[in-house]
């Protein structure tokens, strides 16, 4: 399994089974790892 398809797997999981409404992530390089932004900083929206 790929980083790419742990991570879409990990929102389906959180989103539909959990009902999470959103993710805060504040290490910069999870940012990374989720999102596939390498900013400092950044606001996402499901």
């Amino acid at each position: 399994m790929t980083a790419l398809n742990r991570v879409d797997l990990l929102k389906k999981r959180a989103f539909e089974e959990k009902g999470f409404d959103g993710f805060l992530i504040a290490n910069e390089a999870n940012m990374l790892y989720f999102a596939g932004f390498p900013g400092a900083s950044c606001l996402l929206f499901p």
